[in-house]
């Protein structure tokens, strides 16, 4: 367990999105399997035709703000919720979903008291490997932080199980399209619907590769953002990409505790473009190399208002 000093800055990487003008005519993929006998007309097909760029940015303590912005401004949370399980406990997915999801309906009922209806979707946990981000030279078995940053959902390092539904929650039409494979729910249904991940440490205060997140104020949604594929063998799912931007403004909570959970937005279908805020794992140069490697709990929700 290592408690870090509340300093105001972490000084850092991200890796962003690097613009390629092929961009302009093809669409963004990324396979999670080897396409074996498959290529195209210069070669082996590639595994994905996205360039990734380390950016350098400065990522502030959300703590030490004196004036903090509301979820409804930024676009994330930072909220109490003591868990009835045990952190060993989460491992089990029939004691998160019988005990911890109805803790989080609660919770998220109370953030938005005028919502109609809560529903859970889903839940991961992921884990640092000791050797992470360094390649071992065989596949992880667990599920690692992810390292780009992304809006909705990626899995770059693990050969992580895909989820049953083929839309992800970061624009208001992949919302919609979800909402109805998971819980036959369509927008005739409901006024607006809002999406929510909620991330939690799950061994301590949470300092090793944590999570960072942008101010959604500072994202130019038209300019910046770009949908990418992510391709199983018999399915395909989609996420968003960022461009790197000066204006993005990127924070971080330090020492989170047990009863602590972030929750930020996915989509609001109510938003053109659905504002939902870019985040990532990232690199945190301020703890000791034998620090307990991360382990956390990512929950995705959806609310519907009438």
């Amino acid at each position: 367990m290592t408690v870090l000093e509340a300093k105001d800055t972490i000084e850092t990487h991200v890796a962003y999105l690097k613009y390629d003008p092929s961009y302009e005519n093809e669409k963004l993929f990324i396979m999670t399997y080897v396409p074996e006998g498959k290529s195209i007309a210069d070669g082996p097909l590639p595994r994905s035709n996205c360039v990734n760029h380390l950016q350098p940015v400065q990522i502030k303590n959300f703590r030490n703000l004196q004036s903090a912005p509301s979820f409804d401004q930024c676009g994330f949370a930072l909220e109490k919720l003591q868990p009835a399980i045990s952190p060993a406990e989460f491992e089990n997915s029939d004691s998160v979903e019988d005990v911890f999801y109805p803790q989080v309906e609660k919770m998220l009922a109370k953030m938005f008291p005028n919502a109609a209806h809560i529903r859970m979707l889903e839940h991961q946990i992921r884990k640092r490997h000791q050797e992470f981000p360094v390649a071992t030279g065989v596949p992880y078995q667990d599920l690692l932080p992810t390292t780009l940053v992304h809006i909705g959902k990626a899995n770059h390092h693990s050969e992580e199980k895909p989820s049953t539904y083929t839309c992800v929650d970061f624009t208001p039409h992949s919302t919609a399209k979800t909402s109805i494979a998971a819980f036959d729910a369509t927008p005739q249904q409901y006024r607006r619907l809002l999406a929510v991940n909620l991330w939690k440490s799950l061994q301590g205060p949470g300092n090793d590769w944590p999570l960072a997140l942008c101010d959604c104020r500072t994202v130019d949604y038209k300019n910046e953002i770009v949908v990418q594929d992510i391709v199983y063998e018999d399915r395909f799912t989609e996420n968003a990409r960022v461009y790197p931007s000066a204006k993005h403004k990127w924070y971080w909570y330090n020492n989170l505790q047990e009863d602590e959970i972030i929750v930020f937005q996915q989509c609001d279908t109510e938003v053109e473009g659905g504002r939902g805020v870019p985040h990532t794992g990232f690199y945190n140069p301020n703890v000791p190399n034998d620090v307990t490697p991360r382990v956390s709990i990512e929950l995705r929700a959806y609310i519907y208002f009438n």
